[in-house]
């Protein structure tokens, strides 16, 4: 199982995440979902899943959405982070995978987004994926005590460059209020939005702020990273394994390493290789070899060859390790 984006910072309202169940050496099934919150209490976020089960083939996989809802939370000065657990039960097999929610303050002086002034009195943030820097919903606050309108938006680079079309909203809001809307382009990958608003005549003071076409940018924090997917093996031999892997990251990754374990702590070890490049969004087939197939490879312990939930873990150029089993 595994959760994508496994931490992400919201102002108050609604966001998701994505939860993969992936099957296993064969295994087929009805897999029952659930969601738990390590803190207890009636502030807390509220958790749904959709669907609350997915039925996997043999090495197939299932794809739930996890909403989480914080409009319950309640005001408070400084930033909180929830820790979610989302259980996978098929008989007596289970399994799970965390994530994390963090719950920024309504001030707008939390890092991710700016603190609001007299001369602008909105904050935003954005709820993004961190890995893949695409935003999935936009809230915003009006710190005012006058409505402000909002006209449109449009995303920006880190230049605070535009780089999409201007998306109209066309809506008000009232005096120290909160709003959340859905980006236009969730899959875009973006550093910044920039709003385009106005408050409505007769403002209380005359400021270029209250211009038509004044625009607030909010620069997001997510930085680019190392991220990988692990999809259905083949076993060639006993001392042969093709592994299916795709970079769900947005850098380049490339392997330096890896180690392979068994049940009894016996391990290979192959350092100094010249592993596959892969490129973001790109699924590769990596072979991975041992014993009689890998004269490079470092034995410690006893000979062994690929059986049941072996552990294969692999070292980046970056010093990064992603772990697999087989």
């Amino acid at each position: 199982m595994g959760a994508s984006p496994t931490s992400q910072g919201v102002l108050q309202g609604i966001t998701t995440a994505r939860v993969t169940v992936t099957s296993v050496r064969g295994f087929t099934g009805t897999v029952s979902l659930s969601a738990t919150l390590a803190q207890g209490g009636s502030n807390i976020p509220s958790l749904s899943l959709n669907p609350a089960s997915v039925a996997l083939s043999a090495n197939g996989a299932g794809i739930a959405t996890l909403t989480i809802n914080s409009v319950n939370v309640g005001v408070q000065t400084q930033p909180l982070t929830f820790n979610v657990t989302v259980t996978g039960n098929s008989g007596s097999l289970s399994h799970t995978t965390s994530l994390s929610v963090t719950v920024l303050t309504p001030n707008g002086c939390t890092p991710g987004y700016i603190c609001p002034s007299s001369s602008d009195p909105l904050s935003m943030s954005i709820s993004q994926n961190m890995t893949t820097l695409q935003v999935g919903s936009i809230s915003v606050n009006n710190h005012a005590s006058y409505p402000i309108h909002f006209y449109s938006y449009y995303y920006t680079d880190s230049y605070k460059v535009q780089i999409s079309s201007e998306f109209t909203i066309n809506t008000t809001m009232g005096a120290n209020s909160f709003q959340s809307f859905s980006s236009a382009q969730p899959g875009l990958q973006v550093s910044g939005i920039t709003l385009l608003w106005q408050a409505p005549p007769p403002p209380p003071t005359l400021t270029s702020h209250s211009q038509l076409n004044q625009s607030w940018t909010a620069m997001t924090t997510a930085q680019p990273r190392e991220s990988l997917a692990f999809y259905p093996y083949t076993i060639n031999t006993g001392t042969n394994v093709t592994l299916y892997v795709q970079n769900v990251g947005t850098v380049s990754v490339q392997f330096t390493s890896y180690t392979v374990k068994d049940g009894s702590g016996d391990q290979y070890t192959l350092n100094n290789w010249n592993g596959p490049t892969i490129n973001p969004t790109v699924k590769l087939p990596v072979n991975v070899l041992i014993g009689s197939s890998c004269a490079s490879c470092t034995l410690t312990g006893n000979p062994f060859s690929f059986g049941t939930a072996d552990p294969v873990t692999f070292v980046t150029t970056r010093g990064n390790t992603f772990t697999t089993q087989i």
